[in-house]
């Protein structure tokens, strides 16, 4: 028990006091500025933009349901372009094939080789979409499939 207080005092003498209060003023200054970034975008979303925030702290998955036309789709396209990072569309349709969501490699005849084609699921956020008459077991399974190939 004393090698593991010793450990936590010596822990603790590294760690300034004002270094964490500082970073942690950043992040909220951070948080701040997405937040209002996306309001000006979509009205009434905040909560869900933190939650958005918080998700990608933690490295999780978001998933946002709601009947059509909440601004889902304009929510996670704001929130994507507001901090940088790509975005796509799935679209879940019967005839959707494995390579159309993880990508495939393709023949470039200008290099003489072949050059992979990423899938949607590449892209930081990945916005799986079902289409009507589209059975669920269907989407879980190519979801599943989506989130291995990150």
């Amino acid at each position: 028990m004393q090698k593991l207080s010793a450990e936590t005092s010596a822990f603790a003498d590294d760690v300034d006091g004002s270094a964490v209060r500082e970073l942690a003023e950043r992040l909220r200054g951070m948080r701040d500025r997405v937040v209002a970034e996306v309001a000006r975008v979509v009205v009434g979303m905040e909560d869900v933009t933190r939650q958005f925030l918080i998700a990608l702290a933690a490295g999780g998955h978001v998933l946002l349901e709601g009947v059509p036309g909440v601004a889902k789709t304009t929510l996670s396209k704001t929130f994507a372009r507001v901090i940088g990072t790509q975005y796509h569309r799935l679209q879940f349709t019967p005839d959707l094939l494995p390579s159309d969501v993880t990508g495939t490699y393709v023949f470039d005849r200008k290099h003489d080789d072949f050059v992979l084609r990423r899938g949607p699921c590449s892209a930081r956020f990945c916005w799986p979409t079902r289409s009507t008459g589209h059975r669920p077991r269907r989407n879980r399974r190519s979801w599943k499939r989506c989130r291995r190939t990150r």
